[in-house]
């Protein structure tokens, strides 16, 4: 055990000497680096077991409920490194201001809650960053921020565009097309804050069925498919477009998301896939596409990883060993209904189950099949 501490010390020790990406200001130090640096992100936080500056204001301390919460600035502490290792290459700067030290630039900041993430753009102006605190969420914000309206996309960039975890927009249109770039421009500038926007002439990039442009391809790391906007430009066409797939045609079952589908109340037809990187995923996917598009505001899809969430496999009435395999969860009342695992898998079977599934469930005669064992885990 003394073996271990001493381990365990001797690393700290290195932890603490190596160089690191965030700075680490206080008071004048702090203005003057947001006089000449922007943009920059500050996290204030809370690291030694002092009282908080909302404390310190108050006339009995002893009495009082604030407490300081250190467990979110702990678990910020390495998202916020690595996110400052990135950054630091594209001129962004990480500032971490310890709040039980320098009390009075953050009682001047206002400061009632850690962490907080703001970002400066001068010492007056700022916004507040309320996105989740982990570093590629971090990133993909502040690389959004600082990217043009429409981005001029080559084989370079597309790739570090769609790895952002962020909605893209790409438009692939000719260069001799003025008009159709500029409507996609102008579509832009009308929905600045909704998706990453691109344009390039480059149709071979695309990596779609698409064969002529001009074509928009919405890009969105939820969904399994690529909706293609093909036809005349026209803005309210583009609008009707981007909102109708809004959200995943085909997403990816994880606890958050499926939090997100029970919310929505709409049955959710399950794809057990044993192999995430199996060839015959994107022909499956394919298969299904159009029996997701049809029945988009009557159902969700999602694909499910067979081998991490075997158990509910189980719960959901499916033999743990024949995938892939379909059912269809009744969100709100739990209950399930499976496609036969030994029928034959057509695109003709399976839009014909989901299509009996809604049919009756319309008319109230729903065949229910109540679901396995319960599912307390998820």
């Amino acid at each position: 055990m003394r073996g271990l501490c001493s381990v365990i010390f001797l690393l700290s020790l290195i932890a603490s000497t190596t160089s690191t990406a965030v700075l680490q200001l206080q008071g004048d130090d702090f203005q003057t680096h947001l006089e000449s640096h922007s943009p920059v992100v500050v996290n204030f936080c809370l690291v030694s077991h002092h009282s908080t500056p909302l404390q310190s204001m108050l006339p009995n301390k002893s009495n009082s409920h604030v407490q300081p919460w250190y467990e979110p600035c702990q678990n910020l502490e390495p998202e916020f490194e690595a996110a400052a290792e990135v950054l630091q290459k594209r001129d962004i700067t990480c500032i971490s201001i310890d709040c039980s030290v320098d009390k009075t630039t953050c009682i001047a900041n206002q400061i009632t809650s850690y962490p907080t993430i703001r970002v400066f753009h001068g010492p007056e102006k700022f916004t507040r960053y309320r996105n989740e605190r982990k570093a590629a969420n971090i990133i993909s914000y502040m690389i959004r921020g600082s990217l043009p309206l429409v981005s001029e996309v080559n084989e370079s960039n597309l790739k570090e565009i769609l790895s952002m975890g962020t909605s893209a927009l790409i438009a692939y249109i000719k260069e001799s097309d003025q008009e159709s770039r500029a409507i996609f421009t102008s579509f832009a500038e009308s929905h600045k804050n909704e998706f990453i926007y691109g344009i390039t002439s480059d149709l071979q990039l695309a990596s779609s069925d698409a064969q002529e442009t001009p074509v928009i391809i919405l890009y969105n790391p939820l969904d399994q498919v690529t909706p293609i906007f093909q036809g005349a430009f026209e803005v309210t066409k583009l609008q009707d477009f981007t909102k109708k797939h809004a959200t995943p045609l085909i997403g990816t079952f994880s606890l958050e998301t499926y939090y997100a589908y029970t919310e929505t109340r709409l049955p959710l037809l399950h794809i057990f896939i044993s192999s995430p990187s199996t060839p015959s995923r994107a022909t499956l996917l394919s298969l299904l596409q159009p029996i997701a598009s049809k029945h988009k505001a009557k159902l969700n899809v999602a694909t499910i990883d067979a081998n991490k969430y075997a158990f509910f496999a189980k719960a959901l009435n499916l033999a743990p060993d024949k995938f892939p395999a379909f059912v269809i969860e009744d969100t709100v009342s739990g209950d399930a209904v499976p496609f036969d695992q030994d029928e034959e898998i057509t695109g003709e079977k399976v839009g014909a189950f989901v299509e009996r599934y809604l049919g009756q469930r319309w008319n109230g005669d729903m065949p229910v099949v109540t679901a396995g064992p319960k599912r307390d885990e998820l």
